[in-house]
């Protein structure tokens, strides 16, 4: 009976647990978002940094599947960043049915400048947490990753 009463117990705070620790990752988002000077979708900033490293380019669905984005999100996406000038669609040449995928100069420009004050956030996150602080938070993260990953 003991024995039950503390696997409840425990039970119950990693419950407790588990819904401060996602009210406080919400918050955080949260907040992330607010301070987003660029006030850009991320998913946007890591399809013109993907784009970037492939200069001959890609394709819309390689591109979907590499990131693990929707085609409905894909196309969103590529329309909006096309709109902004930010890549371009061309016909490929060896299949006149597809189109490659480009990141423009204006593209690049936007990109270094979102990368410019992501690590200008971090860089003073880094700094008022100090170093060991820091070092337990990459230690954490790292820790809950290997976790989850043995959970797929």
């Amino acid at each position: 009976m003991v024995e039950l009463f503390l696997n409840l117990t425990i039970g119950s705070e990693i419950m407790d647990t588990t819904s401060i620790m996602l009210k406080e990752l919400k918050v955080l988002n949260d907040v992330i978002k607010k301070n987003n000077v660029i006030n850009e979708n991320p998913i946007k900033i890591i399809v013109l940094d993907y784009l970037s490293k492939n200069k001959d380019g890609l394709s819309p669905s390689k591109l979907g599947n590499i990131l693990s984005i929707s085609r409905p999100l894909m196309t969103s996406i590529l329309n909006s960043l096309e709109n902004e000038k930010y890549i371009t669609r061309t016909i490929d040449d060896r299949d006149k049915r597809m189109f490659i995928l480009k990141i423009t100069n204006s593209g690049i420009k936007f990109l270094d400048k979102a990368k410019k004050i992501r690590y200008q956030k971090i860089e003073n996150l880094i700094s008022r947490l100090g170093k060991t602080d820091t070092e337990e938070l990459i230690r954490l993260i790292q820790k809950c990753t290997t976790i989850l990953k043995g959970e797929e």
